[in-house]
């Protein structure tokens, strides 16, 4: 099987002749080329059947990181690797390959299990791909426990240096909030993409293949890196010999971490793994690449979090003394030598009561410091804050506290003392901050209540966007229900005449939620009207005008969304039908959809995606069926969010509940809209709507 049937674009024409190469040689040496990508991953990855989802196949990576063999795996199946318990279980896992199968790549992440039983954490991408001349379900899976423990482990180096400095200076508190954002950036380091790959030529380093991961790593347009060289992507060039010497010492190079420079110049740290094979007769590179630049700036701010701590002490702009619970000098900084005016000599003698011998005389009240001193080691479980008056006049601020472990074992106690001798003279200044705060938030009040009525505004405009009456045209009845998730939706529907006697049927869900999707789902109502009625109103002489309809109003609005808002990456799916009002014919595209009910007195059918989501792919033709509806029958369609709707539990409504309220109804769309909308109601109980919902059903009349 050749490259393309791995779901990559096509390689140059001469490559491709069957002219030149033997059709049983150029299968032979298109499977080994598809197992040595496969197995050559850096990400473990696994073939599902698409109708099933069994386990067909996966790559060396998959089997180390179950510690299975491959017939293991396919025994096991997905349930059988899944720790087995909700969401984590085959019924969740089903949900995710059958939006796979649908068209709609997958993220996420899932609980799984060695076969030793130990459980971790990996990130899961699912994309549908022709592949052995079959259509199959992709999936490519990353190993992430180390990230998650990484991010536990910073959480709680965190949390020990808060309770340590906490409410010490303003300098410290500025330090503080810098770790917090540091760690906040930490957490947003959120995904990597399935394994970038490419074919290069040894000799010369010129590229033969690109997939589409490698171009988004590189930042380059589709298709522009064919005939590039490699060397041009390294940071440093001198990198690609390296690499060369490396295969012609051991045969291959696995994990081999380096920089390389995108498109626009800047730098990404990757690891790459290459390996020779001959290619259409001459040597050639296989190189598959993992971005870790993520995780190289993971490790710099856990090597700057232990550097931080380390210089912890020396930091501060409090004195620190930490003593043992036998009164054994454990730690100290030079602030607090400088405080007292001690030699170094004196601590690091271990000497509690050397130590204080030496300070004394610098204290106004010797007896006192000493009394309270005593008390607080004589009740190691107490916390305390005091002020010590020097001799020379300054005022220290003492806080003392015992240093605890989490399992209870107690190390000693801890002390700071902070000159707090010019803290008075700054009372005044600090009131004015207060009042000039109380100032800030006030005007943060008013600008969200601003802000509140412009969203207000924002879905009274969305709303306008709506048809404020169904058609009723004769013989045909219509209802429709419509209930935001927030307060502006990203889905909507229509229905309007594309042309006499053709009754356009509308219902989109665009992806995301809040503003940004309502901005969207404008543009998409707005595009596929006006293109639809423009079509409409100049018909040519035609058999079928409804297919016409609807295929130039989803290529013009598909290839204007893909165009003109690609960097947006958004897409919608959608139902998009024409109902001929006289013979009952429902002509649709499903581009992608949750599809519609056609419900009868003895039949229930539905209507399957016949093309991708819009704004997905470039240059789509989208494919047209045609049903009818004869009187009685019904024909409901609706967004996710009415199956995805979840209880306080967790639980989802699910297809077979919203099927058991329609199917075999032969009531009005009213009634059965408001059967439907009252279930979710109940089985949502008090749990908020986590997605839009949209229903229309229409509904042919029986003739008196």
């Amino acid at each position: 099987m050749g490259l393309s049937k791995l779901g990559m674009r096509a390689m140059p024409t001469a490559i491709l002749d069957s002219n030149f190469v033997d059709p049983s040689e150029a299968l032979r040496t298109s499977e080994e080329s598809y197992r040595t990508i496969f197995d050559l991953a850096g990400d473990a990855m696994f073939v599902h059947d698409i109708e099933t989802g069994a386990i067909l196949d996966a790559n060396i990576k998959a089997c180390e990181l179950h510690g299975c063999s491959l017939d293991e795996l396919k025994s096991l199946g997905v349930g059988g690797i899944s720790v087995g318990e909700p969401p984590y279980d085959m019924f969740h896992a089903r949900r995710y390959i059958q939006l796979a199968a649908a068209g709609l790549p997958q993220r996420f992440e899932w609980l799984v299990r060695h076969h030793t039983g130990n459980r971790f954490w990996v990130e899961v991408s699912l994309n549908r791909a022709r592949l052995l001349g079959a259509e199959r379900i992709i999936a490519s899976v990353r190993n992430i426990d180390d990230r998650k423990k990484a991010a536990d482990a910073l959480r709680a180096a965190h949390d020990e240096l808060e309770e340590r400095v906490r409410q010490r200076t303003a300098d410290l508190e500025c330090r503080t909030r810098d770790l917090e954002q540091a760690e906040q950036r930490f957490r947003a380091i959120v995904e990597a993409s399935p394994t970038p790959l490419l074919l290069s030529r040894l000799e010369d380093g010129r590229i033969l293949f690109a997939n589409e991961r490698l171009e988004m790593l590189l930042g380059a347009e589709s298709g522009s890196l064919t005939g590039r060289r490699t060397v041009d992507f390294y940071h440093d060039p001198a990198e690609r010999d390296k690499v060369v010497d490396l295969l012609r010492e051991h045969g291959s190079v696995r994990d081999l971490e380096l920089r390389i420079r995108k498109v626009d110049g800047t730098a990404r740290w990757v690891s790459a793994s290459v390996q020779r094979f001959v290619y259409n007769g001459e040597l050639a590179l296989a190189t598959s690449l993992l971005d870790i630049t993520e995780r190289k700036r993971s490790e710099e701010i856990l090597t700057f979090q232990k550097t931080l701590l380390e210089a912890q002490s020396d930091s501060l702009i409090d004195g620190m003394l930490v003593v043992s619970s036998d009164r054994r000098i454990l730690s100290f900084n030079k602030r607090f030598i400088d405080m007292f005016g001690l030699s170094s000599e004196v601590l690091e003698t271990g000497s509690d009561e050397a130590a204080l011998a030496n300070a004394l005389d610098k204290i106004q009240d010797p007896n006192a410091f000493l009394e309270r001193i005593a008390y607080l080691y004589g009740n190691p479980d107490e916390r305390a804050s005091d002020e010590v008056v020097m001799v020379d006049g300054r005022i220290l601020d003492r806080y003392s506290a015992p240093v605890v472990s989490k399992d209870g074992h107690r190390y000693g106690r801890i002390w700071f003392f902070r000159d707090v001798t010019d803290e008075r003279r700054y009372e005044r200044e600090l009131m004015a901050a207060r009042l000039e705060a109380d100032a800030a938030r006030e005007q943060a009040s008013r600008y969200a209540k601003s802000l509140h009525k412009e969203i207000e505004t924002g879905r009274n405009i969305q709303m306008g966007f709506l048809p404020s009456e169904l058609p009723h045209p004769d013989g045909w009845e219509a209802d429709v229900r419509f209930k935001p998730a927030w307060q502006v939706a990203g889905d909507f529907y229509d229905m309007f005449y594309a042309a006499p006697g053709l009754l356009g049927i509308v219902v989109v869900d665009v992806c995301g939620k809040g503003v940004g999707a309502a901005l969207f789902m404008a543009l998409f109502q707005s595009l596929l009207r006006t293109s639809a009625e423009r079509v409409g109103s100049n018909l040519p002489e035609c058999d079928n005008p409804e297919v016409a309809i609807l295929q130039e109003s989803l290529k013009s609005t598909n290839d204007y969304v893909k165009r003109v808002h690609r960097p947006s990456r958004i897409f919608a799916s959608l139902f998009f039908a024409l109902l001929n009002e006289e013979t009952g014919d429902v002509t649709y595209v499903n581009a992608g959809h949750e599809p519609p009910l056609l419900v009868g007195a003895r039949r229930l059918r539905r209507l399957k995606p016949t093309g991708p989501a819009v704004g997905v792919l470039s240059g789509v033709t989208f494919g047209v069926q045609r049903v009818r509806m004869h009187p009685g029958d019904l024909l409901f369609a609706y967004t996710d969010g009415v199956t995805d709707a979840r209880n306080r539990a967790g639980e989802f409504f699910g297809l077979d509940r919203l099927i058991s309220r329609v199917g075999g109804s032969s009531r009005s769309p009213e009634a059965v809209l408001n059967e439907i909308d009252d279930a979710i109601s109940d089985f949502c109980g008090t749990a908020p709507l986590s997605d839009d919902v949209t229903m229309l059903a229409v509904r042919r009349l029986i003739a008196a």
